[in-house]
């Protein structure tokens, strides 16, 4: 070995940790891949958008604004059993957590295998890798993004960053960071010169992504679905427990204890580190106040925190010391697998999501051999769960029923003029009150629910 590749042996290790890590996180998601594309509906809308893609040849989003890159890609493979693109997003988490250990390398963490074993097993990082959604497509280039730009690579990092828009347009807000990382990382003399460049390929790269949204519906594609604020409560768990998992809580309260009663010793570690350090502590929490901020615009969903989850294991993993952070670790792991209640210890979150999933299956396919029997032009009022029935072969083929997300007052003679019939699922009745004001009740339920 020569002494260029000893030192570099030396300072980034042996591949053969992280490839091991890695078959083992792949080979954990295997389980889980099915049945369907997952239990958020929206995961369901992108493969119907999918195939209208492939089928019509013409883009239409799953949900506005439009997630370009993930839904041509699916389009690609629309018609492969769940499973095939289930495991895309599998193996693109896998690379995911590749990138977060070679980034923690980057940045001198002694446990950087151990936190990207922690990150890969987060509840909400675990169940999102096992479904169709986008947030880990998204996830994966902005970790290249942020690779290519410690490495130097500031051209490619705005390319991979516009691709991340391209998945999730929320992945933009990791243009901030990445340009303050950029203007004191690196050769001096070259800061500006990196950053125009870095903005100009994020941007031409995210416009070309949004081109077939442009196309289809013109400026107005920019919007997003805006429903009521949650309460107070609500917010909390989804942003806690709903993405560690009630051990992982504990997790993070043992860290914000340990920095609370130890921030002596952490100033003076802040203060003694290099200015590298700072300044990599400073982008890390840029990272994670912008997301919470974003988030507590919509707090609707656990995943729209994914983003910040590497930033915040890097943090803990530079501040605290290295037994609290092995504990936080563990706990962390262990929250996908176990939980406990007032009734004692039950399995954990990717368990229960996969038991959901199998329950909702079984469901879909209940009330398609229900509407087998329908005889005569039908509407169903059956609410989210229309993205999980409409794009089912037997639904596809059946061309005198109809199902609908809800049902205003003003529709129901248009309905009834063409004489179709109105039933509705049981359990929409109170979400249909809640949005159209409008209740069911005057017409036949379909007769099962969940």
């Amino acid at each position: 070995m020569s002494i260029t590749n000893a030192r570099k042996a030396k300072q980034y290790g042996s591949p053969l940790p992280i490839a091991l890590i890695s078959l083992i996180i792949f080979s954990s998601r295997i389980p889980f891949l099915t049945p369907g594309y997952g239990n958020d509906p929206d995961a369901w809308r992108v493969i119907e958008a999918a195939r209208n893609i492939a089928q019509g040849g013409q883009y239409a989003v799953s949900r506005f604004p439009g997630n370009p890159v993930h839904e041509f890609a699916c389009a690609l493979l629309w018609d492969a059993e769940p499973f095939v693109l289930n495991g895309l997003t599998a193996l693109l988490s896998v690379i995911g957590i590749i990138l977060f250990m070679k980034i923690a390398q980057y940045h001198r963490c002694k446990d950087y295998l151990l936190a990207g074993i922690a990150l890969a097993f987060i509840p909400v990082f675990y169940i999102n890798s096992v479904n169709l959604m986008d947030y880990l497509w998204g996830l994966v280039f902005v970790l290249s993004s942020y690779y290519l730009v410690l490495r130097g690579y500031s051209g490619f990092a705005g390319i991979f960053l516009g691709l991340a828009v391209g998945c999730r347009i929320t992945m933009g807000i990791m243009v901030i960071p990445l340009m303050v990382l950029q203007y004191y990382h690196g050769i001096p003399s070259r800061r500006f010169y990196r950053i125009i460049l870095f903005t100009i390929l994020t941007s031409i790269t995210s416009i070309l992504c949004f081109l077939p949204s442009i196309d289809s519906y013109g400026l107005g594609f920019f919007r997003f679905y805006d429903t009521s604020y949650p309460e107070l409560s609500q917010i909390i768990s989804v942003a806690t427990v709903g993405i560690f998992g009630r051990l992982g809580v504990i997790a993070i309260l043992l860290a914000f204890i340990s920095m609370l009663f130890g921030i002596k010793r952490t100033r003076v570690h802040f203060t003694n580190a290099t200015a590298s350090d700072r300044l990599n502590a400073v982008v890390w929490l840029i990272v994670i106040i912008l997301y919470l901020a974003a988030f507590l615009r919509l707090p609707h969903e656990s995943a729209y925190l994914i983003p910040l989850l590497p930033f915040l294991m890097l943090v803990f993993a530079k501040l605290l010391r290295r037994s609290i952070f092995v504990i936080i670790c563990i706990l962390f792991i262990s929250s996908s697998f176990v939980s406990f209640g007032r009734t004692g210890i039950y399995e954990g979150d990717i368990f229960s999501d996969h038991d959901t999933r199998i329950e909702n299956e079984e469901f879909v396919n209940k009330i398609l051999q229900k509407v087998e029997s329908i005889n005569h032009k039908s509407v169903i009022v059956v609410g989210w769960w229309r993205p999980k029935l409409a794009i089912r072969p037997l639904a596809l083929s059946n061309q005198i029923v109809e199902y609908i997300y809800d049902l205003e007052e003003s529709e129901v003679e248009v309905y009834l003029k063409s004489d179709y019939d109105i039933l509705y699922l049981p359990s929409i009745r109170d979400y249909n009150l809640r949005k159209c004001q409008f209740d069911l009740n005057r017409f036949e339920p379909l007769g099962l629910d969940l």
